[in-house]
């Protein structure tokens, strides 16, 4: 998909039973003012900004888990292997050539296949797509939640504690973090790591 032409194709999609996209249209009234910021965002200069920064959080991530989670209950719940991509044909593949650019200007590896080749890949993708491509050095967590719990369990068992609040500042004395301010008190700390996703921005600044 070109990204920057976003705003087109996205109606199409929602309509398409075998489209990329869903939605449950109860939801939709409240979804606008994300779906107006989201489409704002639809241009070449915002997705090749947003494509380096996820760029590097993203490039290593399955050897980033293997590594956090070797030696512990989590690391069964990690599979690492090849990411496939399936299309009708080479036609629409270079529909999205745009994606497909970006990830080799990242320095991503895939390998184009064609229909013989896929199938000898994966039979059972066989008379299914005219086109693929493999994604090698990817990887998946079967259960988000079991791994997350199991790891949790694991921190606790090395003498690490566990404390839910909800984290409004950082504490800051002469000129260094000394702890996170959170609804229940201060939590003291010689080092912080801000972890919190797209919640990060107020925390942040």
């Amino acid at each position: 998909m070109h990204f920057s032409g976003l705003i087109f194709k996205a109606p199409k999609m929602l309509f398409s039973k075998d489209g990329p996209l869903f939605m449950r249209w109860s939801n939709f009234p409240r979804l606008i003012p994300f779906l107006l910021r989201y489409l704002r965002h639809g241009n070449v200069d915002d997705v090749s900004r947003i494509a380096d920064g996820l760029a590097l959080l993203l490039q290593d991530t399955a050897d980033q888990h293997v590594a956090t989670a070797k030696g512990t209950p989590a690391e069964s719940h990690i599979s690492v292997g090849d990411y496939v991509f399936g299309y009708a044909d080479r036609a629409a593949y270079e529909g999205d050539a745009y994606g497909w650019g970006l990830r080799r200007q990242h320095g991503y590896e895939f390998e184009e296949m064609d229909a013989e080749r896929f199938a000898e890949f994966d039979p059972a993708m066989a008379g299914r797509f005219g086109f693929g491509v493999r994604c090698p050095n990817h990887g998946h967590i079967n259960d988000p939640g079991a791994y997350v719990i199991a790891l949790a369990k694991h921190v606790e068992e090395q003498g690490g504690a566990f404390k839910l609040a909800q984290a409004t500042d950082v504490q800051v004395e002469d000129g260094k973090a000394t702890g996170v301010i959170t609804d229940q008190g201060v939590v003291a700390a010689d080092d912080i790591v801000l972890a919190t996703g797209v919640w990060s921005n107020p925390l942040a600044a």
